[in-house]
């Protein structure tokens, strides 16, 4: 089991590592899978456990947040990212999206990918409040700038994760039974019954 980076510059230091030698697409691609991945952690933490995986909002084929541009956007609806991180997140989405659609010649140093990496250097501050972290994270370039940014964004969420509570499940409504009463083997007879619709 890896141990997960604390601070913002254990996260700067563990993408550098991780990236150093991965081609732009694999980075691209894969610093994309963390986010996705540590939204879901966060969403994961938020939401009401599921009555069953089966009926999960996270995970399986059918769930609505399955895909990463739904959780950054039920992220943001759930007030735990700001809408600032929701569209550099999307940003990130739109980078990894075409460098995984567009099989020949993508690097961060392709027109649209370098556009959208200036719009998340425009937007916010990840690398301007810390230039020496950002200067040993790697040299100048579009590559290292973007991986700057999803390092800070990474250790953001993941920061997030120790201090966000968990929604209570609702109380039943008037008229259903007191659930908290049911016995487990009552309550499956219960499950048993229903009818599939």
């Amino acid at each position: 089991m890896s141990i997960v980076p604390t601070t913002a510059d254990e996260w700067l230091e563990a993408v550098r590592r991780e990236f150093e030698t991965e081609s732009d697409r694999a980075a691209a691609i894969v610093v994309a899978a963390m986010l996705d991945e540590a939204l879901g952690l966060l969403l994961q933490k938020k939401l009401v456990s599921p009555v069953s995986r089966e009926n999960s909002i996270l995970d399986g084929s059918e769930a609505p947040l399955q895909s990463f541009s739904a959780r950054i956007n039920a992220s943001f609806q759930l007030g735990l990212i700001s809408r600032f991180m929701a569209r550099d997140l999307h940003l990130i989405r739109k980078i990894r999206n075409e460098f995984a659609h567009e099989p020949l010649g993508r690097t961060f140093d392709s027109e649209t990918i370098k556009a959208r990496v200036t719009a998340l250097e425009e937007a916010s501050d990840y690398n301007k409040k810390r230039p020496d972290t950002r200067k040993a994270l790697g040299p100048p370039g579009t590559r290292w700038d973007f991986l700057g940014i999803a390092a800070w964004i990474l250790y953001d969420l993941h920061r997030d994760l120790e201090e966000t509570e968990k929604l209570s499940e609702h109380v039943p409504e008037f008229g259903y039974i007191d659930w908290s009463s049911v016995t487990a083997g009552r309550l499956k007879a219960l499950e048993e019954t229903d009818e599939p619709t």
